[in-house]
């Protein structure tokens, strides 16, 4: 089983981390919390896990618009506390990761 989007095909992205939540954060106080993200263990494919070496970001409602949500990018991500290789791909899912310049991807949490 490959992971790698076929050329030509649009990536789905699903409804677990998408703009919709980020618009549902608004009138519950205008604050979006950012998960880094990071390629804990090295692997061909891509997978993601959210970062132990960064915390997490809090951001205003305007802030993320400006900065963050005009650069979505499809991602993998395995949201295991412990990844191990067997399993990163298996448990993986795809989601909307947000990226700022040369700064780290994050995604929204819930």
């Amino acid at each position: 089983m490959s992971l790698e989007s076929p050329p030509n095909k649009a990536i789905i992205i699903t409804d677990f981390h998408n703009p919709d939540t980020v618009d549902q954060i608004r009138p519950n106080g205008g604050t979006v919390i950012l998960q880094p993200i990071a390629m804990r263990i090295p692997n061909s494919h891509g997978v993601y896990s959210p970062s132990q070496l960064r915390p997490q970001k809090a951001v205003s409602y305007e802030e993320f618009l400006a900065r963050y949500a005009n650069h979505p990018r499809g991602m993998r991500v395995c949201f295991d506390e412990i990844p191990t290789p067997t399993t990163i791909i298996e448990r993986s899912e795809l989601v909307t990761a947000y990226g700022f310049g040369l700064d780290c991807w994050y995604v929204v949490t819930p």
